[in-house]
This record gives structure tokens, C-alpha cells and sequence, in this order.
């Protein structure tokens, strides 16, 4: 009895520590599959993709000063609301400041300040261009910076590795329709007409377009750019009631009625229309003159970079349309696209280009001092009876 009480209690312990032993080792087995280990991504649910970079115009920490040579009125206002705010977007610490002014005048300040020069954009005609890069006022530009170089027409180009222009004008006549009914002006010729003598505005003796208007009236009386006497001695028959360099310095007097016939820009004659001036612009048969709004790098300038990125800014798409629709010139891009009714009142523009004559530019800065002269010694003084 006792062995068998004692065996009873021997099974009894063994059969203890068998399921102890069971359930340690159920314990320590890999996790069913109900707890599934991680997997690849499958086609539910994808991997996350690289995000692009965020995009838009860098930065720059530079402050100082940007200055502009321009001219003032409409050509200074639309710099300021069209090129200005996005420029102030990649240098928000630069002062964009404006020295405004008449071609020459401004011209003459940049040589007088050659060696240390205030000014670090120069907005200039093609003309005063070619006579700056010839006295070292100018220097090349990176063109990596002026991506936008590569859209333009050729006027936009007069010296590729100096800059560019953002815009053309051309010079023509504007008249009053009522003074000359069914039988309007339509070529340089009628400036002499009799009864307009007394009635005109002509350009000043120093006004860019000068040259441009002594070879027309040496070409009228068989003369030529390389034979010009015959055009000062027909320019000193003319009876002028204003010598001009903007429009302000006679659209009062035309319309007062004091001014019948003037020979001005084709965007200032067309802003006088959209004022109320009962005035056309018409190219003369014989071609109107091309001028351009080109912008270089002034030498010595201390952010050659911030220069090229603000005329890169002159040239971009969405300026360049503002260049038509709101400053009235005609646009440098060839991708411009404007409106039929605004295209055919822009004479650099479209077909109307044809009728547009440019100058060589060397040639006008080449002759310039002497036939300012002339024009000083012969016509001013019949000018000024």
C-alpha cells in the first residue's frame, strides 16, 4: 500500500512537470499567421515617390542699389509696375531707384561719370548704344543670365554681347484729320506743304531721331546719307511752331489747334488718341524710322548678375506682352501674340514692320557731332525767324 501510495505521488509530479514543460515550449514558437511579418509594397499600397523640388525664382540676399537710366513719363511708369515687382521677388533687399531723363542728356552724364559711374542700367536707342560701347561705358553681358535673348527679332540685337532691347518705336507723322479733310498727309513731302507752314512741330536739333530726319529730306531733294547738304538746306525752308524731344512739348499746342502736323513717336501719338486728341498716325510712304528701347550693363556696376537678371525680367513672356498692351510699343519676342485691332496701330509690329526703315547705328553715332553742328549753324537760325 504504501509502495503504491508512493508511486501514485511519483506519476502525479512527473505528469505536473510534463505540461510545464509543454507549455514553456508553446511559448517560445514562431508567431502563427495570425500575426503576419511586414512584406514588400504591393500594387494597393505603393511606396511614397520623390517630390520634386518647389520651384520658382531664388533668393538673394544682396542689398544696395539698382539704377536705371530711362527715360521718365510712360516708359519709367511701366518698369516700375511691370519689371520692377519681379525683380523685388529675387532681390527684396535691392533699392531699384530711377535717374530719368533726355537721350543725350543722360548719355552725356554716364561719359561724364566713366570713372565712377552712378548708374548700372543704361535704357538707351541703338545710336547712343554703339557710341557707349565705343567709349568703354558698357560692358559684355553673360548671356547665361538673359535666357530670354534667345526669342527676340533681329532689330532687338543692334550688338548681341551687350544686351538687348525690349521694344521697338517708330518715327512718323501725326496730323489733324479735320484740318486736312479728303487730302491727308501721307508722306515726309508734306511737311512743306504751304499751309502748314507756321502749324508743325518738328524734332529738336538734339532729338535722337535728328539724323534719320536730315537724310529724308536729303533723299526728297536728291540728295543722300552720303550727300546730306541738300536735306539741311531744305530743312532750313521749313516754318516749325515747336522743336520737340517729347510729345508734351506740343500736344497742347495741337490741341489748341496751334499744331496741325508733327512728327513724333507712333506710341505717343497713339496715347494722345486714346486721350482724347483728335489725332492719326500715319507711317510716310517713304518709311518711318525705327528706334529701339535697348537696356546694357553700365561698366563698373557692382552686381553685374542683379543688371542681367532685371533685363532678363525686361524680356520675359508676360512683360513682353505688357510691352503692347499697356506701354504701346511693339514688342522684342517673336512669340508675342497681340490683337489685330492693337497690331495694326503698332508700326514696328506685324506687316507694318516692312514699312519701318533703322538706321545703321554707327553710322548716326559717327556723324552725329558734325551734323549737329551744321543743323546749328544753317537751320536753327531760319528756325528761329
Amino acid at each position: 500500500m504504501k509502495r503504491n501510495r508512493t508511486f501514485l505521488m511519483v506519476a502525479s509530479v512527473l505528469l505536473i512537470l510534463a505540461f510545464a514543460i509543454g507549455a514553456c515550449a508553446k511559448a517560445t514558437e514562431e508567431p502563427t499567421s495570425e500575426v503576419v511579418a511586414p512584406q514588400e509594397p504591393t500594387a494597393e499600397v505603393a511606396a511614397p515617390e520623390a517630390t520634386e523640388p518647389p520651384t520658382g525664382p531664388t533668393v538673394s540676399d544682396y542689398s544696395g542699389d539698382l539704377v536705371i537710366s530711362v527715360w521718365g513719363g510712360t516708359t519709367e511708369e511701366f518698369i516700375r509696375e511691370f519689371a520692377e515687382p519681379k525683380f523685388k521677388e529675387i532681390y527684396p533687399n535691392v533699392n531699384v531707384i530711377y535717374d530719368v531723363g533726355g537721350m543725350s542728356a543722360r548719355y552725356n552724364k554716364l561719359l561724364a561719370q566713366k570713372e565712377s559711374p552712378e548708374v548700372d542700367i543704361f535704357i538707351s536707342t541703338s545710336e547712343a548704344l554703339i557710341s557707349a560701347i565705343n567709349e568703354g561705358l558698357v560692358v559684355p553681358i553673360n548671356k547665361d543670365n538673359i535666357p530670354n535673348m534667345e526669342n527676340l527679332y533681329d532689330w532687338a540685337l543692334p550688338a548681341s554681347e551687350y544686351g538687348a532691347a525690349y521694344a521697338a518705336i517708330a518715327y512718323g507723322l501725326g496730323y489733324n484729320p479735320d484740318f486736312f479733310g479728303d487730302n491727308p498727309p501721307d508722306s515726309w513731302d508734306d511737311l512743306w506743304r504751304p499751309e502748314v507752314q507756321g502749324k508743325i512741330a518738328v524734332p529738336a536739333v538734339g532729338h535722337s531721331m535728328m539724323i534719320d530726319f536730315i537724310i529724308a529730306a536729303a533723299e526728297l531733294n536728291g540728295g543722300s546719307m552720303d550727300n546730306p547738304q541738300p536735306g539741311f538746306d531744305a530743312l532750313a525752308q521749313l516754318d516749325p511752331v515747336a522743336q520737340t524731344f517729347f510729345y508734351t512739348d506740343w500736344n497742347a499746342l495741337f490741341n489748341a489747334g496751334d499744331v496741325v502736323l508733327a512728327t513724333d513717336f507712333d506710341y505717343y501719338i497713339n496715347s494722345m488718341a486714346d486721350t482724347g486728341s483728335n489725332i492719326v498716325y500715319v507711317t510716310p510712304k517713304e518709311g518711318g524710322f525705327g528706334s529701339l528701347q535697348h537696356a546694357a550693363v553700365v561698366k563698373g556696376t557692382a552686381n553685374q548678375e542683379a543688371v542681367e537678371i532685371f533685363i532678363n525680367i525686361l524680356l520675359e513672356p508676360d512683360v513682353q506682352q505688357a510691352v503692347g498692351e499697356s506701354l504701346l510699343n511693339a514688342p522684342a519676342r517673336t512669340d508675342t501674340v497681340l490683337s489685330p485691332e492693337l497690331a495694326d496701330s503698332l508700326a514696328c509690329y506685324g506687316e507694318s514692320l516692312n514699312q519701318i526703315n533703322w538706321l545703321d547705328p554707327e553710322f548716326a553715332a559717327a556723324h552725329r557731332a558734325e551734323w549737329t553742328e551744321l543743323m546749328n549753324e544753317f537751320v536753327s537760325p531760319e528756325w528761329g525767324k
